[in-house]
């Protein structure tokens, strides 16, 4: 199926997932939208209050790492692992722009694929491939709809991590479900989840477009929750009941 994904300039989750998917499948083209859509600014200030002085200096010293690391290894980073594939990519500030727009109806996608993706698609993007729009959330949907499902999965003690492949429309985290997995943890790190996730999320995917069928889409269930960014009290209080950021 020709394909489109969608994703983040973020250093440390989007390439476990490209990793992984790539090793035995393609895509026509990827798209890569800011981190979280945030200023440099006020992006620096929210990496700060979430990770903490010293959680961000632990993530500085990884990237780092990485970075000389790559040198090497070309699976480092999602550009590289692109480049390694020879996935065409580009990036854009602004997934609904007349310039992007353009450059999705050239490529002519069957389906577009998001996963970490910061902004809304609005309905000139939506209609654009004929099977649609998909999403890649971190949370077992209709629950924990919002920003970083992990960390209020964790802070409200779930046993077990859900992830959903779903469609996508104009609201934040609708839409019928397409796949839906758990995988139990025995980690108390945000960080090391979300990588576990995105390894996830690339086998969920694979099986999903092996057997796309939109006969056995299912409506999501009633109980439904939405969460945004942490604020300092969120944050508190998981540090308090052991859990760790990275």
């Amino acid at each position: 199926m020709k394909t489109i994904i969608v994703t983040q300039d973020d250093p440390f989750y989007s390439p476990v997932f490209f990793s992984n998917f790539l090793k035995n499948n393609t895509t026509e083209a990827v798209i890569i939208l800011p981190t979280l859509n945030q200023k440099n600014e006020s992006h620096l200030k929210l990496i700060m209050s979430f990770y903490g002085f010293w959680g961000f200096t632990k993530l500085g010293m990884e990237l780092g790492l990485k970075g000389f690391l790559n040198l090497f290894n070309k699976d480092l980073f999602t550009e590289s692992i692109l480049k390694k594939h020879n996935i065409p990519f580009f990036h854009t500030n602004n997934i609904n722009s007349p310039d992007t727009l353009a450059k999705i109806r050239s490529i002519s996608p069957e389906l577009i694929v998001a996963i970490g993706a910061p902004q809304i698609f609005k309905p000139e993007v939506l209609k654009i491939p004929p099977k649609g729009c998909i999403n890649i959330h971190e949370s077992p949907l209709p629950k924990y709809k919002g920003v970083f499902p992990i960390f209020w999965q964790l802070l409200h003690g779930e046993e077990q991590i859900g992830i959903t492949i779903h469609e996508m429309d104009e609201k934040i985290d609708e839409g019928r479900n397409i796949m839906q997995k758990y995988f139990k943890h025995d980690n108390k790190s945000f960080h090391k989840l979300m990588k576990t996730a995105y390894k996830t999320a690339a086998q969920m995917l694979e099986e999903v477009l092996g057997n796309f069928d939109e006969s056995t889409f299912k409506e999501p269930g009633p109980e439904s929750s939405y969460f945004s960014l942490p604020d300092a009290g969120a944050i508190k209080k998981f540090k308090q009941k052991g859990l760790r950021i990275n």
